[in-house]
């Protein structure tokens, strides 16, 4: 009788076949993670720009409404394509690592850019009325950004401050609709 194969023999071989899979597929879920880590820590980075841009913007519509026509609708438009790119950017986080906060995040600067879009083809004397509607609302909201924009990571804020910010971004895109 002619043995053909070892079982002890095929038995180390699957063993060793399994440990080196599982080494490689740790390795590529390890690599995966820390490209994943390398992509939100750049879009947080590259969100306090917007931030204080947006704050500023805000704080501009909110204290100066009744100006020169075209630097208002300026304004209104840098508002909206930054509150756009931050709700984009928060989506992102949220995607990639979870977290209600960015969750809340990115429902501010969605409602901030609703709000905003809806000063597109509108008369002057609208957008100067809602403005001035919404001055104190936009100047706290402007306030809070301010601060985050300035810090390391803009997410970073406390919860009661972030519930404080949505319900006031939130109140924004209704206040039109009485």
């Amino acid at each position: 009788m002619h043995k053909l194969v070892n079982p002890q023999l095929l038995f180390k071989m699957f063993f060793g076949v399994l440990l080196l899979s599982l080494a490689i597929s740790a390795f590529a879920n390890l690599e995966y993670v820390k490209t994943e880590e390398r992509v939100a820590s750049s879009l947080v980075e590259g969100s306090g720009f917007h931030v204080s841009l947006l704050a500023d913007d805000i704080m501009a519509l909110a204290s100066s409404y009744n100006g020169d026509p075209d630097k208002i609708r300026f304004l209104v438009a840098e508002a909206m394509v930054n509150s756009k790119a931050l709700a984009t950017l928060s989506k992102a986080l949220y995607d990639l690592e979870g977290g209600e906060h960015y969750k809340k995040w990115y429902l501010v600067y969605g409602s901030l850019s609703v709000y905003f879009a809806d000063f597109t083809g509108k008369e002057h004397t609208y957008i100067v009325n809602r403005l001035s509607e919404d001055s104190e609302a936009l100047q706290k909201i402007a306030a809070i950004l301010e601060r985050t924009g300035s810090r390391v990571n803009p997410f970073e804020i406390q919860q009661e401050e972030l519930d404080n910010l949505e319900d006031l971004a939130r109140a924004l895109v209704t206040s039109g609709n009485d």
